[in-house]
């Protein structure tokens, strides 16, 4: 369940502010220091200030902020592949409450829906869903912006999803198969070796497949009490976290919704234990209707769903809330200007081009 956290002077443009916590920036940072790496000048660089960001490390900064450390850090370390280090000093306090949380979990189905149930914490700039197929489950990651390149950020994320599950599980799961959206690196050992298991490149969304008998087996040190109070905490944060923008948190609720169709004000009004004509005030006060915030809604989530291979252009205007697919071609092409099929078609240009490029050099 993934946040919109809007801006409203960017409204218009659907420029979306993106955020994670601080204590991902700390991590790099830690890693750098181990590398002998002059941290300070690194952070004046992207306007940031060492003192400043140890006494907020609870606190929440822009995901670009994390984009640009990580990327300057791994020119800096003249290692493209920093963050295989980076994340061995993963603890779960990166995380708060969300990581005691996961670490207690009875089982490996408790931790996948503690994950995808707060997974905004520890960044809203990637949506995390689950795959459920017959033999096979994947937890999904995927970018939410439509047209985002390839930036280390979305390596971090399997990658440390991958050191919490073989941490839980004391080595004893491992992935059946490894999606990854970069291209395929120059060493590709060291993907191989960390992950353990069969690796795609050049994939739309990052999936971390695992064998589903892996998950209702017991976890060594699961604690079903202590990751309910941890739950809790993670909860709360998630509140403080929506709380300066109240937009934040009915975009929250939608999220609650497998389909856009059973999204309406009464239900939302209900969640949220506000009448239907509060609602609509509090959104107003913010310069939204429900329904124009609805319809922004879904414009997001059709290109999330675009992304996913297993889902057919029906599917999607089903979990759009269209009465067909005609209908849903119709609002993408008023929405972005292209048929779904357009996009899609761009989006394998894209990635056949990339791969070329990669094989060429």
């Amino acid at each position: 369940m993934n946040p919109i956290l809007i801006d409203k002077k960017s409204k218009q443009n659907s420029a979306f502010q993106q955020t994670t916590l601080v204590s991902w920036l700390l991590l790099i940072i830690r890693g750098l220091e181990q590398e002998q790496v002059d941290v300070s000048s690194l952070l004046a660089e992207i306007d940031l200030d060492y003192d400043q960001l140890i006494n907020t490390a609870t606190d929440r900064i822009g995901v670009v902020k994390l984009q640009s450390l990580c990327c300057r850090a791994m020119a800096v370390a003249k290692d493209d592949q920093f963050i295989f280090n980076m994340v061995k000093l993963f603890k779960p306090q990166h995380i708060q409450g969300l990581g005691f949380a996961l670490y207690a979990s009875h089982t490996m189905a408790d931790f996948l829906s503690c994950l995808v149930k707060y997974h905004p914490l520890m960044t809203d700039s990637l949506a995390v869903t689950l795959q459920e197929e017959q033999h096979h489950c994947a937890v999904c990651f995927h970018p939410q912006n439509a047209f985002s390149q390839y930036v280390p950020e979305f390596d971090i994320a399997l990658i440390v999803l991958h050191k919490m599950i073989s941490d839980v599980s004391l080595g004893e799961v491992t992935p059946y198969k490894i999606e990854l959206i970069r291209s395929v690196p120059a060493n590709t050992q060291r993907y191989a070796r960390y992950f353990n298991g069969r690796i795609e490149y050049g994939r739309p969304v990052l999936k971390y497949w695992l064998c589903n008998e892996a998950l209702s087996k017991p976890l060594l040190f699961g604690c079903s009490k202590l990751a309910k109070t941890n739950e809790q905490v993670a909860q709360q944060a998630m509140e403080k976290m929506y709380a300066p923008n109240f937009v934040n948190r009915v975009l929250y609720e939608f999220q609650g919704f497998e389909v856009a169709c059973d999204i309406n004000q009464a239900t939302i009004a209900a969640e949220l234990c506000l009448s239907e004509r509060t609602l609509r005030r509090k959104l107003q006060e913010q310069g939204w209707t429900f329904r124009g915030l609805l319809d922004q809604y879904k414009q997001q989530k059709s290109l999330e769903y675009l992304k996913r291979d297993n889902l057919t252009l029906n599917d999607i205007a089903f979990r759009l809330g269209f009465s067909d697919q005609s209908n849903f071609s119709r609002a993408f092409l008023r929405w972005f200007s292209c048929t779904p099929t357009d996009y899609i078609k761009r989006r394998q240009h894209n990635v056949h081009s990339k791969n070329n490029k990669n094989t060429e050099d």
